[in-house]
């Protein structure tokens, strides 16, 4: 259709003319209808995307400013694909929901942490063992490993119960030590 024609057109259609409204949706029908059937909403069909996109251009018919000087087919086209984007847009903020599933699957960032640092000080402390004497590393497994009682390792070894509490406690202040140093 020739542009000074569709301006006339939308000058009568403005003015209430009822077969110009319908001959300028006419000739804008084709175009709806392949924009609709390009997009996909959930819960409308063809039918209802091309009804909406029918609308938009009424409504752009409706408030177009025949003294500005853009031309309607831009506008119009312009207002019936943002109108469809607009749609899709507010179908998507409808049916966004987080899968919890996947969320509660993940760690948070503070047990990656606590995670991190657990593992680290696991390592320091195998490295810290490694550096004490057969006998003293003997004592710590038996107590920590092996959940042996402090009565129990003095009969073992031949030794008196105090004894033992105060090699254990040197031990571990000796591991706390060699922990604290910077690791290899």
């Amino acid at each position: 259709m020739d542009h000074r024609l569709m301006e006339e057109l939308v000058k009568k259609s403005r003015e209430g003319d009822t077969a110009a409204v319908q001959s300028l949706l006419e000739d804008f029908t084709p175009f709806i209808i392949s924009t609709a059937r390009k997009l996909y909403i959930a819960n409308h069909d063809l039918e209802d995307l091309i009804q909406i996109g029918r609308l938009s251009f009424l409504t752009a018919l409706r408030k177009y400013d025949t003294s500005r000087d853009f031309c309607f087919p831009a506008y119009a086209v312009n207002a019936v694909k943002n109108n469809f984007h607009h749609l899709i847009r507010k179908a998507a903020e409808r049916n966004y929901e987080p899968d919890s599933s996947v969320l509660e699957g993940l760690p948070s960032s503070t047990d990656i942490e606590e995670e991190f640092l657990k593992n680290e000080t696991s390592a320091r402390l195998i490295q810290s063992l490694e550096k004490l004497p057969a006998e003293d590393r003997a004592l710590i497994e038996w107590f920590y490993f092996r959940s042996g009682s402090i009565r129990e390792y003095a009969e073992s070894n031949s030794l008196t119960y105090n004894s033992v509490v105060k090699k254990k406690q040197r031990i571990l202040n000796r591991l706390k030590n060699l922990m604290k140093d910077k690791p290899n």
